[in-house]
């Protein structure tokens, strides 16, 4: 206790000494997260105090996130037990921090804490989500995984209590149409609900088709990747929801310059 104690005011006073945090989350990584502890050890998260330095810690490590993501990672998991909605908040507060692996990490550890805990997952993302100066990371980042693991209820009903602003939000990260392994054409519940509830909203729809390919790498043959996403775009042209076939158009037309683009670069590479 003395000695977190001390290591969490070193921190509160210069925070970014980052040696320091790289100190206090191995110190307490260890003893609470190694197997072969004895049980009387790990019992230290049963005081008070204790668990409340660490508490601060894991705080105070998302706001000058350092090289320890990993274990600062480990620590939430091993508090997940004690408050839920804390280790939410904590990781949600992560998700939207500065360093890329911290991100990471905050986003993977969600993932796995969604399905058992979607309520309070989905509150304290939500929050985020509509939050004016958080929320801009929803529009640079993509979190379509992280959405998919929350069952699509929860989701539906945080749109239905916070309306178009929170559809405007979601929908560059909805799952896309796709061709399923039986060869049908198959749209997300989620983002069906999404493209027929808020349909008249034009700001809902470029938003989801922003973010359809956002951050997206192509590798080889570029051309026929761009030539595939054209073939599945054709089979939703008349889909029963106009969103979705006016997404269909646009994804076949700029696939279709796509294709043309990288045709006439490997031409022009093999004429070199």
């Amino acid at each position: 206790k003395e000695i977190l104690k001390r290591l969490v005011g070193a921190i509160e006073a210069d925070n970014s000494d980052s040696r320091i945090t790289k100190i206090a989350t191995e110190f307490v990584a260890y003893r609470i997260t190694d197997e072969n502890r004895t049980s009387s050890e790990i019992r230290i998260l049963n005081d008070q105090k204790i668990q409340e330095l660490i508490w601060h810690l894991l705080e105070l490590f998302v706001k000058n996130p350092g090289r320890e993501s990993f274990w600062w990672g480990k620590i939430l998991k091993a508090l997940l037990r004690i408050d839920q909605d804390r280790v939410a908040h904590i990781a949600i507060g992560a998700l939207v921090c500065e360093d890329y692996h911290t991100r990471d990490i905050a986003r993977k550890f969600l993932m796995e804490m969604a399905p058992d805990y979607p309520d309070i997952v989905m509150h304290r993302l939500g929050e985020t989500i509509l939050d004016d100066e958080k929320g801009w990371y929803f529009n640079i980042d993509k979190y379509t995984e992280l959405i998919q693991s929350l069952p699509d209820r929860v989701i539906i009903e945080w749109l239905n209590s916070n309306g178009v602003e929170a559809a405007r939000r979601l929908a560059r990260h909805l799952p896309p149409p796709y061709i399923s392994e039986q060869g049908e054409e198959f749209v997300p519940n989620l983002t069906s609900f999404v493209l027929s509830t808020f349909e008249d909203d034009d700001q809902v729809f470029q938003s989801f088709c922003a973010g359809v390919h956002s951050l997206q790498m192509y590798y080889g043959d570029i051309a026929s990747q761009h030539e595939q996403e054209v073939r599945i775009a054709q089979r939703f042209r008349d889909h029963q929801f106009r969103r979705i076939r006016e997404w269909a158009e646009i994804e076949i037309r700029k696939g279709q310059r796509e294709v043309q683009r990288w045709r006439q670069e490997e031409e022009e590479r093999r004429i070199e």
